[in-house]
């Protein structure tokens, strides 16, 4: 199970740096939020970083379109 999440965090990771999906196009996914912070409901997660950076790239964006 575990590999499983680590592959799909990979490739949301990779589909994002590579402009495949947009952060725009990630925000209709609210569960993606939650899903995202349960990550660290796991004893010692792994890949906390990606886990960390997709996270603040979702809320900058997010707080762009609250301002603008």
């Amino acid at each position: 199970m575990e590999e499983i999440r680590l592959r799909a965090l990979e490739n949301l990771q990779a589909k994002l740096d590579l402009k495949l999906i947009s952060d725009v196009d990630i925000l209709q996914y609210k569960y993606l939020y939650i899903k995202l912070l349960e990550w660290f409901n796991f004893p010692s997660p792994p890949k906390r970083d990606i886990v960390l950076d997709i996270i603040f790239k979702l809320s900058k964006v997010k707080i762009w379109f609250l301002f603008n």
